[in-house]
């Protein structure tokens, strides 16, 4: 090991040599991107690989400004802005998505879209093989960079949307209380949270104004990422054709420098009551100087650093509620930029005050500067480092265009083999280092910021008495940190030799690659071994599942058993409780965690694939040694009555209330689950669970990833193969579950901003593999004719949502619309909705509307169903915990190819009936609640 360590030290010293011979000052960029400037200042980034493997070409075009940059009578222009050139622009007049043949270029509605923060980004992405997307999509870039037009009906549609969007993303009283504290602390940020509070005075000039002074072409630049079908000269010459000609305005504005208005600030104390607060909350913002662009190798040895220290500091902090009944409900960090500093943020329990709190997080600082890091807490930061920056197979475009947008940002060099680079930092990183850096960083001389969140005020609660006692809490001597001690292995090397493999069955099911192994004592192991990518690429991913669960038991045992499987996960396995079960299986990357639902129970984990013995030794232990810990059952308790509290938000209570009506037996509201846990009783849920977990013989395991069959097998009939089973089979309790039919209307009052409003389809139906990839295609084509009538024309809401579940025991389907808008809006929103709806369910969908929804279909089970390993997962399951063939799977692509707009007219007729319709409109409104049936 030392030998290692001494051998990648080497290897960096040699590196950052070379490197400081080619540039004293600056790394240089990739050799594949190529990069340049036109005489105007205007940027652009080509890397036209073959080696990128990616199936789409990203391209971005990018103004280095955005919402930071406007001014207090300003606010949200920069993200109005953006939203303009979807409405119109001067060559796609009636909209770029609907001006474009987007199936013609093997493209969909998702692919072109834009987001704005502290820069502001267009993307307009197309397939390899289609290069001539590129000029329809540099033309709508150079409509963006010179042409825009601030007309008063765009601008009118565009202030809708922008408070639609507000209302679709769910205004809370936090964020309002986010917006406020972080407005008086920092000058980047509005007094002026909602969009429509400050948007209605704004005119074409406003506009203009903003547009002149930030969208110039030495702000600007275009990025072509991917395999491009086509000749690099020629890419570059379409650029200079398009851009050549922006001229820059005679002044450049200047930037404030925010940062040094608020470093310089006294420290400041900040508290905020709103009666609706669930539970008290502190924000303690240590103050910290910005970081420099990241140019040098030295530059980049102080950012990994500072990975170290912000990794094991809020590691460290997060032990304050690694305990049972802790000071804290729940404690998180991280380094910020708006404002520079480094906060730290805890939610307090009803019996916890902001004084221990704040005096517990001083403490464990005081701690680290007393005593230092740990050499161990040095070693496991410093492996999941690497493991972060470990790049497999080369970077994809979608990493490599991303690492660009950042130099042309920031000026962060991007040099070649920049992971590489960056992990001989991390290997070369000492303790020494990171405790000099942290002495420098946290201590009494520290300037600090507090913000309290809270219901009511305290008399007692002033600014002089909060900071003496933090202070005081910086000079009081504690102890050094003690590990938390675990165990070098999960199970007795004893019990692990007892553990004889059995024989064991094999079915193949060629097809899908699958086999089908059934273990002596009954476990059936579905095998899938691939090579996934994306998200979990390098995950072994586990599902296990026998029916049965919760739905077995009646009265104050169906609380219990509903809640066995979290209560065990809350006491841990085989003696170890689940703080030091989880600092163990954390380290080597393991997560596995028992449930028990209303109809299953189960087991779901993942692991690296060096790691798939101890994922499977955990899960022998759930079904072997599960704890029975009585203080772990009361933190339990009380950790989700807060849990439940906090989440009573008007998705949960509008998801509540449609299962209410329509009978779902295996949804418990929020209130019923609040209920239940003054019935839940901690010594029946363990037996139940013991129960529930005794028998292994009628589990199915599903277990996907990049794994070796046979090693699978071999350690899967190890540990699984030696559970217990009891010989008794438990079928699926079939529930013959009839729905009510419509209309039905609920009108709900609730705390929040605007609507929320929920057109439920529902009724009993016959499921098939078919079905599921109709009521699919149906789903998408509402999103999109919803969203052109409902956005574009009613300029009433940002995104409504269609999404549909076809269950199969018992066996129903829903189809809901949602969207959010506001409150006196609700009745034309509805009758516009029933009124495309109608008109689908008479004429179909258009042909350009129904071919974009084949085309987003197909990519999601061509692409993702198939190459990601989670989508992977939930297909298998869903086949074999109903029962059916998994060869079905493959029938997808047939139905899919074989469907016609009429097709989907006859679905709509089937699903979108009148009399099965549950509508449910959630606002806030003085009037008493009502709810009519008809």
């Amino acid at each position: 090991m030392k030998t290692i360590n001494i051998f990648v030290i080497i290897l960096f010293l040699f590196s950052v040599a070379v490197y400081a011979q080619k540039d004293e000052d600056s790394l240089p960029l990739n050799p594949k991107i190529t990069h340049g400037k036109l005489d105007n200042g205007f940027t652009y980034y080509i890397c036209n690989d073959s080696g990128l493997k990616n199936d789409k070409v990203f391209m971005e075009f990018v103004i280095n400004a955005g919402s930071n940059d406007e001014e207090p009578d300003q606010a949200h222009i920069a993200h109005a802005i953006e939203h303009m050139p979807f409405v119109e622009t001067r060559h796609f007049p009636g909209g770029v998505r609907s001006d474009l043949d987007l199936p013609g270029l093997g493209m969909n509605p998702f692919d072109i879209g834009a987001s704005t923060s502290a820069v502001t980004r267009y993307r307009f992405n197309f397939p390899v093989n289609k290069p001539e997307a590129l000029t329809p999509g540099l033309l709508w870039f150079r409509d963006i960079a010179g042409d825009m037009k601030f007309k008063t009906n765009v601008i009118a549609q565009v202030s809708k949307e922008i408070h639609g969007e507000f209302l679709y993303n769910r205004p809370t009283v936090w964020n309002r209380l986010r917006s406020d504290y972080l407005s008086q602390l920092h000058g980047i940020f509005k007094d002026c949270f909602d969009p429509s509070e400050c948007m209605d005075g704004y005119t074409s000039d406003t506009f203009q104004q903003y547009y002149d002074t930030w969208y110039r072409p030495d702000h600007m630049a275009v990025f072509i990422i991917g395999n491009v079908a086509m000749d690099e000269e020629q890419i570059i010459k379409a650029i200079k054709a398009r851009f050549s000609d922006l001229k820059n305005p005679d002044h450049k504005e200047e930037r404030k420098d925010h940062a040094l208005e608020y470093l310089q600030r006294d420290s400041r104390l900040i508290t905020l009551t709103d009666k609706k607060i669930e539970e008290s909350r502190a924000i303690l913002f240590i103050r910290q100087k910005p970081e420099e662009s990241r140019k040098s190798i030295s530059d980049y040895k102080a950012s990994v650093l500072w990975e170290f220290l912000d990794q094991m500091t809020t590691r460290r902090l997060y032990r304050i509620n690694e305990q049972y009944n802790a000071p804290v409900n729940l404690i998180s960090a991280n380094l910020g930029v708006y404002p520079p500093a480094y906060a730290i943020t805890m939610s307090l329990p009803e019996s916890g005050t902001i004084s221990s709190g704040l005096q517990a997080t001083i403490l464990e600082l005081t701690r680290i500067r007393q005593h230092g890091f740990t050499k161990h807490e040095l070693q496991e930061t410093r492996n999941e480092l690497l493991k972060r920056y470990m790049v497999k197979n080369g970077m994809d475009a979608k990493k490599m265009l991303e690492e660009c947008i950042h130099h042309f940002e920031t000026g962060n060099a991007f040099p070649a083999d920049k992971p590489g680079m960056i992990r001989q930092l991390i290997a070369a990183a000492t303790l020494e280092e990171v405790n000099y850096l942290f002495s420098k960083t946290f201590g009494p001389q520290s300037s600090l910021d507090i913000v309290h969140l809270k219901e009511a005020e305290e008399k007692t609660w002033n600014k002089d008495m909060v900071f003496k006692n933090l202070h005081a809490a910086w000079e009081t001597k504690v102890g050094p940190y003690e590990e938390i001690k675990t165990p070098l292995t999960l199970m007795d090397t004893g019990i692990i030799r007892n553990l004889e493999e059995r024989d064991y069955q094999v079915r193949e099911i060629p097809e899908l690659d699958i086999q089908e192994v059934t273990l002596e004592n009954g476990v059936k192991l579905v095998l899938k071994p691939f090579k996934p990518v994306g998200l979990n690429a390098d995950q072994i991913m586990v599902h296990g599942f026998s029916p049965g669960g919760a739905s077995w038991y009646t009265g104050d045992a169906y609380f219990s058993a509903i809640n066995a499987g979290d209560i065990v996960y809350n006491s841990g396995v085989n003696g170890l409780d689940k703080y030091r079960l989880s600092k163990f299986v954390l380290s080597k990357g393991v997560k596995v965690r028992p449930y028990i639902k209303h109809g299953e129970e189960g087991v779901e984990g993942s692991c690296g694939q060096l790691e798939v013995e101890t994922m499977l030794q955990l899960i022998h232990l759930y079904f072997t040694k599960p704890n029975r810990n009585e203080v772990a059952f009361r933190d339990w308790k009380d950790n989700q009555r807060n849990f439940l509290t906090r989440h009573h938000s008007p998705d949960q209570i509008l998801e509540d209330s449609i299962a209410t009506v329509l009978g779902d037996r295996s949804h418990l509201s929020v209130s019923s689950r609040l209920a239940g846990l003054e019935r839940t009783d901690g010594e029946q849920a363990y037996k139940i669970y013991r129960e529930r977990f005794s028998n292994a013989g009628d589990f199915t395991f599903i277990i996907t990833g990049d794994f070796d069959m046979d090693d699978m097998v071999s350690l899967a009939n190890k540990y699984l193969g030696s559970l217990r089973d009891n010989e008794k089979r438990e079928p699926t309790i079939l529930e013959n579950h009839k729905i009510s039919q419509g209309p039905y209307r609920s009108d709900i009052n609730v705390n929040m901003e605007g609507a929320l409003v929920d057109l439920c389809f529902a009724s009993n139906t016959e499921y098939s593999l078919q079905n599921e990839v109709v009521l699919n295609v149906l789903e998408k084509v509402l999103r999109i004719v919803l969203k052109k009538r409902l956005r574009y024309k009613e300029s009433g809401v940002y995104y409504a949502r269609a999404h549909h579940k076809l269950h199969k025991s018992p066996q129903w389907y829903r189809m809901d619309i949602t969207f959010e808008c506001a409150a006196h809006d609700t009745e034309r929103l509805i009758a516009a909705t029933l009124q495309e709806i109608n008109y689908l369910k008479e004429n179909g969908p258009q042909d350009k509307d129904f071919k974009n929804a084949v085309n987003i279909l197909g990519d999601y089970l061509y692409v993702s169903r198939e190459t990601k390993n989670r989508a992977m997962l939930s297909d298998l399951y869903n086949q074999y915990r109903y029962g059916e063939n998994p060869e079905d799977l493959i029938k997808r692509r047939e139905y899919l190819d074989k469907l016609t707009p009429e097709d989907i007219r006859i679905a709509a007729r089937k699903y979108l009936q009148q009399e099965q319709l549950f509508l449910f409109a959630l606002k806030e409104d003085s009037k008493q609640s009502q709810e009519i049936t008809n």
